[in-house]
C-alpha cells in the first residue's frame, strides 16, 4: 500500500514538474515573441520559404512511401526478411524493421511515422513502439551530407562522418536497449486503429493509397507548423542573446538545443575548429525540441498512451555518443579535417540537391506503380477464385 502512495505521488510530482516546465517555455516563448513582433514576422516568412521550398519536397514523398509501404503489407514482408538481425540486434520484431530502415535512411520523422502506422495496424506492441522511436530517428543523410558536409564546413566527408556518428551511436543505443526491454512477442497490447478497416485480412485497395497521401499530407502540415514556429522562436531568441554577453559557444550550443539548423549553423561558424565539430555532433546527436515536438504530434494524435522519457533520455545519450565518436574520428582516423578551412554562413538551411529531390520522387513513383501492380494482382485473384 505504501508502494503504490508512493508511485502515485512521484507520477503527480512528475506531472506538476512537467506542466510547470510546460507553461515556464510558453510564458517564456509569448514573452520574446511579443518583445521583438517584427522579428518574429520576418522569420516565420522564412520558416515557410524553407518548408516550400525544401522541406516538403525533401520529406513528404517520403513521408508518403512509408504509409503506402505498410498499407501495402510491403512492411510485413521487410518484417520477415530482417526478423532474425532485428530480434539478435535490437531485441525487436521483424515489424519494427520497417521503420527502422526508414527512420535511419530517410531522416525524421519519417521513422516515428512509420512507427505509427505499424502500431495503428496492430502489427507491433506498445512497448515496441516506444523502444524503436529510441534509435530510428536520426538526420537524413542528405541533411547531413549537403548542409553540414558542403554548405559548413566545406567537406562533403565531415557530412558522411557525422552521419556515421549519428547512424553508429543509434545502433549502440539499440543495441543496449534491449537488455533493459526484453523482447517480447505480445509485450503490450497492441493499439488498433479501428476507423482504418473492418476487415478480417487487410487487402490493398485504393482508398489505401488516398489514405496513404492524406495521412502524409496532414503530417506534413503538423512538421510544417513546428518548423514555422521555431523558425520564428530561434529568430527572437538570437536577438535576445544578441544582448548579452555570452561566448559564441553557448550561444550556438542554445541554438542546438531547440533547432538543429540553427544549432549546427552557428557551431559551425565558431574559431575554433574542433569545438566547432563537436558542438556540431552533439546538436546532430540530440536533434533539437523542434523535431522531437514534431515526433510526438505524429505519435499522439490519437491518445495512444505512449511514454516519450525513454526518446528523450536517448536523444540526450545519443548526443555525447556522437560527440564521442566524432573526437574519437578527428583524433585517430582523419586529424586533417582540423587543417582545412571552412566556408560557413551562419545562416545557411538545407537546400539539398536537385538530384536528390528528383531521386526521392523516383523511388516515390516507382513505389506506387508496385504497390498498384499488387494491387491489380490481388483483385483479379480474387475474382478469379
Amino acid at each position: 500500500m505504501i508502494s503504490n502512495n508512493h508511485i502515485s505521488l512521484n507520477s503527480i510530482n512528475g506531472i506538476r514538474i512537467s506542466r510547470f516546465l510546460f507553461c515556464l517555455m510558453s510564458v517564456f516563448s509569448f514573452a520574446v515573441i511579443l518583445r521583438n513582433p517584427d522579428v518574429a514576422i520576418k522569420y516565420m516568412t522564412d520558416g515557410l520559404s524553407l518548408c516550400a521550398n525544401t522541406v516538403i519536397p525533401s520529406l513528404f514523398p517520403f513521408m508518403a512511401i512509408s504509409e503506402l509501404l505498410v498499407a501495402s503489407g510491403i512492411g510485413k514482408l521487410i518484417g520477415k526478411v530482417f526478423a532474425v538481425p532485428m530480434r539478435f540486434l535490437f531485441g525487436i520484431s521483424g515489424a519494427a524493421s520497417c521503420a527502422f530502415i526508414l527512420g535511419v535512411f530517410c531522416g525524421f520523422p519519417v521513422g516515428a511515422k512509420t512507427a505509427v502506422s505499424l502500431y495503428d495496424r496492430g502489427e507491433v506492441s506498445r512497448s515496441e513502439f516506444e523502444r524503436v522511436l529510441t534509435f530510428s530517428n536520426i538526420p537524413g543523410s542528405a541533411f547531413l551530407s549537403s548542409t553540414v558536409g558542403v554548405s559548413l564546413f566545406a567537406d562533403k566527408s565531415i557530412g558522411n562522418a557525422m552521419f556515421a556518428s549519428v547512424f553508429i551511436s543509434a545502433l549502440i543505443i539499440g543495441f543496449f536497449g534491449k537488455f533493459i526491454y526484453k523482447y517480447s512477442k505480445n509485450a503490450a497490447e497492441p493499439f488498433i486503429d479501428t476507423s482504418s478497416t473492418t476487415s478480417q485480412e487487410r487487402r490493398f485497395e485504393i482508398k489505401e493509397f488516398t489514405n496513404s497521401i492524406s495521412h502524409a499530407a496532414q503530417s506534413m502540415l503538423t512538421v510544417c507548423a513546428f518548423v514555422v514556429f521555431f523558425s520564428a522562436f530561434v529568430g527572437v531568441f538570437e536577438n535576445l542573446l544578441a544582448s548579452l554577453s555570452l561566448p559564441d559557444t553557448s550561444k550556438a550550443l542554445a541554438f542546438g538545443l531547440f533547432e538543429i539548423t540553427a544549432g549546427v549553423s552557428r557551431a559551425a561558424a565558431l574559431a575554433d575548429r574542433q569545438t566547432a565539430l563537436l558542438l556540431c555532433a552533439f546538436i546532430c546527436g540530440w536533434s533539437g525540441l523542434s523535431v522531437h515536438f514534431q515526433i510526438m504530434s505524429v505519435c499522439t494524435d490519437k491518445n495512444r498512451g505512449i511514454s516519450f522519457v525513454p526518446y528523450f533520455l536517448s536523444k540526450l545519450i545519443q548526443g555525447f555518443l556522437c560527440t564521442a565518436i566524432i573526437y574519437i574520428y578527428i583524433r585517430f582516423i582523419d586529424p586533417s579535417i582540423l587543417l582545412s578551412t571552412p566556408t560557413v554562413d551562419a545562416n545557411a538551411s538545407f537546400f539539398p540537391p536537385v538530384s536528390y529531390i528528383v531521386a526521392v520522387n523516383v523511388i516515390f513513383l516507382l513505389t506506387l506503380l508496385a504497390i498498384c501492380a499488387s494491387g491489380i494482382k490481388n483483385k483479379r485473384q480474387k475474382t478469379a477464385a
